[in-house]
């Protein structure tokens, strides 16, 4: 969504030549739309995120000393380095190379001998080495000592790489202040800049009137932050939940990749009703109560709370789910330390209809100031 975001405010000024390392969208619509604001488009897809790879780096991570011999580099930025790709564009001259995420960053040796730039910059999305770092400690707390020692490792190769290339790009992009402060700190780039997820307001759903507590979660459940979210929310904050109100509560969780892990503990949790991914996300936020982002790691901004806010629904976030906005707990959102502080935000938000309204008044308020399109546009 933020690469989608940040192309369309590129292509509002420039002829942009796009190169996906994937296969092209199987939604034709979506194919459609990149080849409307694209001036080409390509893609070569080179088996990014191999499972048979991931599966040999995990069973290699029970023996640190040889991983770290075997696999000295990150797997994406390994793979795109020793990929020979051809340009497939006729024009060899570029005013821009804008890169998305630092992995994709050893594409840039291919194409040097092939094509010019006046001006390089990568969007990081988010800083791998700190994302990392926190996954790894959110599978260390699941029991996947092996999963968390190769975050571990990982999180490591990245802080070098990060130090030997990002002071490399004219223009660096963070999301947030808090990521530009630490990458200024850090001393990784001389003036990295700030630019915000974005979210486009469409049409605000009316509330759908129902019986008791609902209550949303929705992201990518093929993402360990996310699907350690759901579960956490599961067995620590809804029994607290029930424990409060007499009222009916159903737990909505919409997103495609759910591990099987997650499927299987979620049979047993009869207030939980996995969607997996739906067409239309309209319906699910006018009958929400409330939307929930019980998040324990990640990094960068949440596009699902700004998400939230746009479709003008109260929220309830950890401090970590809601990091790199500027939103403050009981004026755009409730922000929860524990599960017993979130369980019962949950509650005081069905108690408040009061509350609701002036929370959900400012969070929107906070996306039309702060998270644009215009904004994205005028940064660019």
């Amino acid at each position: 969504m933020r690469a989608h975001a940040i192309l369309r405010a590129l292509a509002q000024r420039y002829r942009v030549f796009l190169l996906v390392l994937n296969h092209p969208p199987a939604d034709a619509e979506a194919r459609a739309s990149l080849h409307a604001l694209c001036a080409e488009t390509a893609f070569l897809p080179i088996g990014l995120w191999n499972r048979r790879d991931a599966r040999i780096r995990r069973i290699a991570a029970r023996w640190p000393s040889a991983y770290r011999l075997l696999f000295p580099k990150p797997y994406e930025w390994d793979r795109i380095a020793r990929t020979d790709v051809a340009l497939p564009f006729q024009v060899r001259e570029f005013e821009i190379a804008h890169v998305f995420r630092l992995y994709m960053a050893p594409l840039l040796n291919h194409l040097r001998a092939k094509a010019s730039w006046r001006q390089c910059q990568l969007d990081l999305d988010d800083l791998e080495s700190m994302t990392r770092g926190r996954l790894a400690a959110v599978y260390k707390a699941s029991g996947d000592n092996a999963g968390a020692t190769q975050l571990e490792m990982e999180a490591r190769q990245y802080e070098q790489i990060e130090r030997e290339h990002l002071h490399r790009f004219d223009r660096l992009f963070a999301c947030s202040q808090s990521d530009q402060e630490r990458i200024q700190k850090l001393g990784l780039h001389p003036s990295p800049e700030v630019l915000p997820n974005i979210m486009s307001i469409g049409n605000i759903p009316e509330a759908t009137p129902h019986k008791g507590l609902q209550l949303l979660f929705v992201g990518n459940l093929g993402y360990a932050p996310n699907s350690d979210a759901v579960l956490h929310f599961c067995r620590d904050i809804l029994p607290r939940i029930h424990a409060q109100i007499r009222r009916p509560v159903t737990f909505e969780i919409v997103g495609s990749g759910a591990p099987r892990t997650l499927k299987m503990a979620l049979t047993n949790q009869p207030h939980a009703r996995l969607l997996g991914w739906v067409n239309d996300l309209t319906p699910h936020y006018a009958r929400a109560d409330a939307v929930v982002v019980p998040l324990r790691a990640g990094g960068g901004t949440r596009i699902k709370i700004l998400e939230a806010f746009a479709y003008q629904r109260p929220l309830v976030s950890t401090p970590e789910g809601i990091e790199g906005i500027a939103a403050v707990d009981g004026v755009h959102a409730l922000i929860a330390q524990n599960a017993d502080e979130f369980a019962s935000a949950c509650v005081r938000l069905l108690r408040d209809p009061v509350l609701c309204r002036q929370l959900t008044t400012r969070a929107f308020k906070l996306i039309q100031d702060q998270h644009s399109d215009k904004i994205l546009a005028n940064i660019l």
